[in-house]
């Protein structure tokens, strides 16, 4: 039996989790006869919750089939100096830590260039196959997001760490499709060969899903009524710039278009502000719903007549996307507006929706309206398309690929 550890710092227990492709990784893996474990901090993120309240440096904790170990980490909130040493900590911690269990055979990291080398020395100690699950391409994304220069010494150090991490690796799973092509622009393909390049997007667990549609339904006007509802479903922060969501709102009221409602449903550093401009504003036909329970998401999402996938335009978007909602957007069979266009783009591919090319208030409300008056037949085509393109990505299909990368199969 093949021992297989998931170490990923923001891992968290079930009622918690919304990113759950570790676990699911684990669930199915254990289902095939591996042994697995997840190694996650306590601190639960973009929350004030700490599962260890003790002087406890770490809790084993069983979640039906998962088994986790929290390792004790100190609090931290928003990005600053805090979170890297949270970072850190956790990463340290794990190495210390680790050789009170059974050495596994191959340790799975979520991890970036900041904390990654205590995992990888464990590692190399102990003769275990390393590899990165990289689902955010960092700090590229500091750069684009923060306006950070590229020629910033910080930024320079860390990309050197980040190349480096990656030529320490024995594989790197890029979540985003065009993993390889970063690899080459950076000039970096002769140092990391291709051959330890992979590629798992994010995904769906897709009879959990449709188990939540009809288990776990929301009482709710809003959902009822006969308005064409566009909905969101995600953080509420920079990133997802919903600022422009809110001006389209506004746009497509200006227009006299008032049987059109937007549904936000997520908490985040945004959620606040965007409320109160929208008070201010007198923009009645958006609805800021706040946090809901990932086990209601498929309820809603299916109540739905268009699901809105919002970027900020980055250059990160040159070598795809790998947001966990867009897969949901899709199980619900429901059309997508991608309100930026970027390469490896699922949505094009598939037909199941329409992609913008600048995500402008002006551009997002055009998308959104053109959607409303297409004949309801065609929007239902183009969820049926969604539905059935999302199979691709169930995480039962993933987890094979996950094998067949750590047994060096592909």
């Amino acid at each position: 039996m093949k021992k297989v550890w998931f170490v990923s710092h923001y891992s968290m227990p079930p009622k918690y989790e919304m990113r759950i492709k570790t676990q699911m990784y684990a669930h199915n893996l254990n289902k095939w006869g591996y042994e697995t474990k997840i190694f996650s901090a306590s601190t639960i993120h973009n929350t004030d919750i700490n599962l260890i309240q003790d002087k406890s440096q770490f809790i084993e904790r069983k979640y039906d089939d998962l088994d986790f170990i929290h390792i004790q980490c100190k609090n931290y909130s928003g990005n600053g100096l805090r979170r890297i040493s949270n970072m850190l900590e956790f990463a340290h911690k794990f190495k210390r830590l680790a050789c009170r269990y059974e050495i596994p055979d191959v340790i799975v990291a979520d991890v970036n260039c900041i904390n990654y080398k205590p995992i990888y020395d464990f590692c190399k100690a102990h003769n275990i196959r390393f590899y990165i699950d990289m689902r955010d391409l960092w700090p590229m994304s500091i750069v684009e997001y923060y306006k950070y220069s590229e020629r910033n010494p910080i930024i320079q150090y860390l990309y050197s760490r980040e190349k480096t991490m990656y030529e320490r690796a024995t594989g790197i799973i890029f979540s985003m499709e065009g993993g390889k092509e970063y690899i080459r622009d950076k000039g970096w393909e002769n140092d990391i060969p291709p051959d330890k390049l992979y590629y798992i997007n994010n995904g769906v667990d897709l009879d959990s899903f449709y188990s939540d549609i009809e288990n776990n339904t929301v009482q709710d006007d809003d959902l009822d009524n006969d308005t064409f509802k566009v909905v969101y479903a995600g953080s509420v922060r920079i990133a997802n710039n919903l600022k422009s969501v809110v001006d389209a709102a506004k746009i497509i009221l200006d227009r006299g278009y008032t049987n059109i409602q937007f549904l936000i449903y997520g908490s985040g550093d945004d959620k606040e502000e965007l409320e109160k401009f929208c008070l201010e504003n007198q923009i009645t036909n958006i609805k800021f719903k706040g946090f809901i329970e990932k086990k209601y998401i498929p309820y809603v999402l299916r109540k739905c007549d268009l699901s809105i996938l919002n970027y900020k335009k980055a250059k990160t978007l040159k070598y795809g996307g790998s947001q966990n909602k867009l897969f949901e957007y899709m199980a619900a069979g429901k059309p997508v507006l991608l309100t930026i266009d970027m390469n490896y783009n699922i949505v094009t591919k598939n037909n199941c929706g329409i992609t913008l090319e600048t995500p402008t208030p002006e551009n997002i409300a055009d998308g959104i309206i053109k959607m409303y008056d297409l004949p309801e037949d065609t929007r239902v085509a183009m969820g049926a398309r969604a539905k059935e393109a999302v199979k691709e990505y169930d995480f039962t299909e993933l987890s094979k690929k996950l094998i067949s990368i750590i047994e060096g199969q592909i």
